[in-house]
């Protein structure tokens, strides 16, 4: 599974992304959205998966997660095929890009 983390940035969206945290298509994500973690987030263990999120602290896999941030490619209510695609920073594969995408911040 990929965990997707974001460049640097001074600004973040205000929406809020409630869910479990999932694996999404082959990346790490929160119910059926891919997201993008926020600059400094990091993989604190792998087994089980565990993120320390700036802010948040740590959350692991199956655990319910709200984040704040926004929508940064939106595949509802019909999917696009777009390959990979950038944003915040990285590229996210395009396994991962049939879902919506979300910048945490």
């Amino acid at each position: 599974m990929t965990v997707l983390i974001g460049a640097a940035a001074d600004n973040a969206g205000s929406a809020l992304l409630s869910g479990e945290l999932a694996n999404v298509g082959g990346c790490l994500g929160v119910a059926d959205t891919v997201v993008v973690w926020p600059h400094g987030t990091k993989v604190a263990s792998l087994n089980p998966l565990t993120l320390e999120i700036p802010g948040k602290g740590t959350v692991t896999l199956g655990d319910d997660v709200d984040m704040g941030g926004g929508v940064a490619l939106d595949q509802y209510p019909v999917t696009q095929n777009v390959g990979d695609f950038d944003v915040a920073g990285v590229t996210v594969p395009a396994r991962c890009t049939g879902h919506n995408v979300w910048v945490g911040g």
